[in-house]
C-alpha cells in the first residue's frame, strides 16, 4: 500500500494533461457535459485498465493525484497537497485511499500500515491483531508499545492485544495496578505460565469482562459471573497465576 501512494506523490513532479476541464476542487466536465468527482466514468476505466497493463497505479489527471488499487480510484485535488512535506502528502493521500475503500472517514493510512507491518513480522493475521476490535479506535503508538512488550517478555501479540482491550474498560488506577501486577509475574519469570493463561482466558467466554469487572472470584461469583468464574479460577490454578 504504502508503495502505491509513494508512486502518487512522486508523480507530481510530473506535467500531466487534462483530457476533461477542470472546474471547482476536485470536479470535473466530462465529454458528455457531466460533472464528476475527480475523472468521469470513461476516465476511471482508462486508468483502472492502465493500471492493470502497465502498472501505473498513481499520477496526475486534471488537477487531481489518483491513486488506482483494484477497481476503485481514489482522486485528491492537487491544492490539498501544495506546499506540503513529502510525508505529510503520503498521510493525506494515504488517508484518502483507505477511508475510500473502507468507507470509514475516521481510520487513518497510520493505523492500516501499523497493522499491516505488525501482521508482516508477526504471521499474525490481521482479524487476530485487531481482536474483533474496530481499527477506526487502534492507536499506533500502542501497537508498537505492545510489539516491544512481546519481543521483550514473550507474551504473544494477540494476548496482549487482548489485555490492551480489557485496560481500556478500566479506571485508571485499576489500570496502573493491572500493569504492575503483570509485570511483577513476568519479572519473577512466569512470562510463559502468563502467556499460557491469557490464551486460556481468551477461550473463556466472558472472561475478560469479568477481570475487569471483580478483583476476587467470591466477588465474581456474588456479582453473579457463575460458571465463568469457576473457569477463571481454574484457569488461574492450573498455570498458578
Amino acid at each position: 500500500m504504502k508503495d502505491l501512494i509513494l508512486c502518487a506523490v512522486l508523480s507530481l513532479a510530473i506535467v500531466g494533461q487534462a483530457s476533461a476541464l477542470t472546474f471547482k476542487k476536485g470536479d470535473v466536465l466530462g465529454p458528455d457535459g457531466t460533472m464528476h468527482k475527480g475523472a468521469s466514468p470513461e476516465q476511471m476505466e482508462r486508468l483502472i485498465a492502465n493500471a492493470e497493463e502497465s502498472g501505473d497505479v498513481g499520477g496526475i489527471t486534471g488537477n487531481n493525484v489518483f491513486v488506482v488499487v483494484g477497481e476503485d480510484v481514489t482522486f485528491i485535488p492537487i491544492n490539498d497537497l501544495r506546499n506540503l512535506p513529502k510525508e505529510s502528502q503520503i498521510s493525506v493521500i494515504g488517508n484518502a485511499v483507505v477511508q475510500d475503500l473502507t468507507g470509514n472517514d475516521n481510520v487513518t493510512f497510520e493505523q492500516v500500515s501499523t497493522v499491516s507491518e505488525m501482521s508482516a513480522k508477526t504471521g499474525i493475521s490481521v482479524e487476530e491483531i485487531l481482536n474483533d476490535g474496530d481499527i477506526e479506535g487502534l492507536d499506533p503508538d500502542i501497537m508498537k508499545e505492545i510489539e516491544a512488550m512481546s519481543a521483550e517478555t514473550g507474551i504473544s501479540i494477540d494476548n496482549l492485544m487482548a489485555v490492551s482491550s480489557v485496560m481500556e474498560a478500566m479506571p485508571e488506577g485499576e489500570v496502573n495496578q493491572f500493569i504492575e501486577d503483570l509485570g511483577d509475574l513476568v519479572d519473577s519469570g512466569m512470562a510463559e505460565q502468563v502467556d499460557a493463561f491469557l490464551n486460556d482466558l481468551r477461550e473463556i467466554e466472558g472472561a475478560m469482562d469479568a477481570i475487569t469487572e471483580f478483583d476476587s472470584y467470591e466477588s465474581c461469583v456474588a456479582g453473579g459471573g457463575g460458571a465463568t468464574c469457576d473457569a477463571i479460577e481454574d484457569a488461574m490454578n492450573e498455570h498458578d497465576v
